[in-house]
């Protein structure tokens, strides 16, 4: 009996310090979410990774969408764990609750993202640090994902940034806008 209790003693403390863990990730879709040509809100396909390092974070943000997207990644610099995750979010202001089981340590970042019929460039995907697993849950507005606090009720969508005008071409003929 007492083998049993200080083998419980001492094997405990390093079970609980393992660095694996579960995590919820909370994720909604607006009423508004992903119009089709017909102006109807309509699903989006989501897709979880588990990063490895700062640097396969770096690469994430900096990729193509396509070289993400696909089973097999081909985005440089992009290190993942484990196999991806994928679910539906709905456009009806419901919280979708996304279960992340056993994550170790070595991931230190998830990056999410949506499969929009006419994506934001640069809002199509976010990227969390492991510090903030379960303490933010992302938002997908239109055609367009972020962050914002658990609790937060329908939170307006960012406006995308302008699109930055492109030099006029005096040889082509064209005036630029």
């Amino acid at each position: 009996m007492r083998a049993t209790l200080l083998l419980a003693v001492v094997v405990l403390p390093f079970a609980a310090c393992s660095g694996i863990k579960n995590f919820e990730l909370g994720v909604h879709g607006s009423t508004q979410l992903n119009p089709n040509d017909d102006k109807q809100p309509t699903p989006v396909r989501v897709k979880v990774l588990r990063l490895k390092g700062a640097e396969s974070a770096d690469a994430f943000r900096n990729a193509a969408f396509d070289d993400l997207w696909g089973d097999t990644i081909t985005a440089a610099g992009v290190v993942v764990e484990g196999q991806a995750q994928y679910f539906y979010v709905p456009a009806r202001n419901e919280r979708v609750p996304v279960q992340l089981q056993q994550v170790p340590p070595e991931v230190t970042h998830i990056g999410v993202l949506g499969l929009f019929n006419t994506p934001v460039l640069g809002k199509d995907r976010v990227l969390l640090p492991r510090d903030q697993f379960g303490d933010v849950e992302i938002w997908l507005h239109e055609s367009m994902m972020d962050t914002h606090a658990p609790g937060t009720t329908n939170p307006e969508a960012p406006k995308p940034e302008p699109a930055k005008a492109e030099p006029a071409n005096p040889g082509s003929g064209k005036q630029g806008s």
